[in-house]
């Protein structure tokens, strides 16, 4: 596979030794690693790619190396191994195992609009963000034409067997009477099941089409559910972070709307003269009101999340703090993101919008 071809080059980039027997081992690791990798263990091994932190819940992954290769002696402080966790969360997005959607939507997330890389393999952020558009388009596909379903050989030959007796006393054709019926009954049965399931199909089709609109009419109104007032009124760093917020609130999609950038866009931009300024990340924090962000991020920025998700974070100890200036050297040391990093709006309300969507698959 590509990611394991893509491990070999960036060994050579970190400096270490790309000896063909020691990748070819290490590539057994990584299938092993990805193969076993289950939903709770997604946090760990993204802190451990994005190297926050050396704890032995992040790089529990290492095991499964050990039980293909008796001899790997990689430490969770040595460089190789927030390379390998890159490697097996590369592997399983290019898989596209039964968590590669979340695991994509998770390491997008926790790049930070691009202020954070995985240690040692940079072009992971690219590969997950192409993984999550395609799992964004295939999220409301249309329901399939159903076909008919043929009457089985079973109930043609027992209709048959009816019509071929010609015995005059009844006894004797009950049972050919009572086979033919009960063929017949599994026969609406299976077809009325089908039928449900068909429906149900098309009923959740159309339930997540009356979403959308319903979505997009609220984008068209401008006006936020929260706060009860137009997202043009606001300072619009402060705009974009509660329409990240509502959007994810308002739409239910587990990956989240491919279209989300534009339609933030549009609810931030909407009523605005001059082109939006950037603004630094301790400004943004500050902005909301303190009992919004109580409620809605003090929880989860003392969570096992809070590293992956800085925006959420920075909020949320921003207002346990009362918006003192002590909350930022905390939040540095943890999530590595610097309080004076600047970001555009909209940028910023599409990343607190996808950390609610993480929040939301992996709580």
């Amino acid at each position: 596979m590509q990611s394991i071809k893509r491990m070999g080059i960036l060994y050579g980039r970190l400096g270490l030794s790309t000896d063909p027997e020691l990748i070819e081992r290490r590539g057994a690791g990584v299938r092993a690693a990805a193969e076993a990798l289950q939903e709770e263990d997604i946090i760990g091994i993204l802190k451990a790619a994005y190297g926050l932190g050396t704890e032995d819940g992040a790089f529990a992954f290492l095991s499964h190396f050990s039980s293909v290769d008796p001899t790997f002696d990689v430490r969770p402080s040595d460089r190789e191994a927030a390379l390998l966790a890159a490697s097996v969360v590369d592997y399983v997005i290019e898989d596209e195992a039964e968590d590669s959607a979340k695991l994509a939507l998770a390491m997008v997330t926790g790049s930070c609009t691009g202020v954070r890389s995985p240690a040692g393999h940079v072009e992971l952020i690219g590969i997950a963000e192409k993984a999550l558009a395609f799992h964004q388009g295939n999220a409301n596909t249309p329901p399939e034409d159903r076909e008919y379903n043929k009457q089985p050989n079973s109930l043609v030959n027992a209709i048959s067997a009816v019509g071929g007796h010609s015995h005059p006393h009844f006894q004797t054709a009950a049972p050919i009477v009572t086979s033919a019926l009960q063929e017949l009954g599994k026969y609406a049965e299976e077809n009325a099941l089908e039928a449900a399931r068909s429906d149900n199909v098309v009923l959740a089709y159309v339930r997540r089409l009356e979403q959308e609109v319903r979505t997009y009419w609220w984008v068209a109104g401008g006006w936020s559910i929260d706060a009860d007032m137009l997202f043009s009124r606001f300072h619009s760093d402060e705009a974009a972070l509660r329409a990240g917020k509502e959007l994810a609130d308002k739409n239910h999609v587990a990956l989240g709307l491919f279209a989300a950038p534009a339609l933030i866009s549009m609810l931030v931009e909407r009523g605005r003269e001059n082109e939006l300024a950037k603004v630094s990340l301790r400004e943004a924090a500050v902005r909301p009101s303190r009992e919004w962000r109580r409620q809605n991020f003090g929880a989860s920025s003392s969570g096992p999340l809070a590293q992956l998700l800085p925006i959420t974070t920075a909020l949320g100890y921003a207002a346990e703090s009362d918006d003192a200036a002590d909350w930022e050297p905390r939040f540095k040391r943890l999530t590595g993101v610097d309080p004076s990093e600047l970001f555009d709006p909209i940028k910023l309300g599409v990343q607190l919008y996808r950390e609610c969507l993480t929040m939301r698959a992996l709580a």
